[in-house]
């Protein structure tokens, strides 16, 4: 099974369909597309309330590179998620390994 489809809808504008995953990875793959490109509008829905699919919209005010926009996008997720990780370990041991 697939797990990413990108649908080009018209000029600059595009649908990201994600499989098994919810509003988790919606908001946080929304705001990366936000932080590393210029879109017009970018938001994402559910499909249904019983699916693991959201469909994220994106549209800017020309064709884009959506692959490498969304490439980007999980290196700046990466990216901060590594830098979380690092801060909370450093706590971690700072107060001797103890959670």
């Amino acid at each position: 099974m697939e797990r990413l489809r990108i649908i080009r809808e018209s000029r600059g504008s595009y649908v990201i369909q994600v499989y098994g995953e919810d509003h988790t990875l919606g908001t946080l793959l929304v705001e990366a597309i936000k932080r590393v490109s210029n879109p017009k509008l970018a938001y994402y829905e559910a499909v249904h309330p019983m699916e693991d699919i959201i469909q994220v919209y994106v549209k800017y005010e020309d064709d884009v590179d959506i692959k490498e926009v969304l490439r980007k996008a999980s290196d700046y997720l990466l990216e901060v998620i590594g830098d979380f990780r690092r801060r909370y370990l450093e706590a971690l041991e700072r107060r001797g390994g103890g959670g």
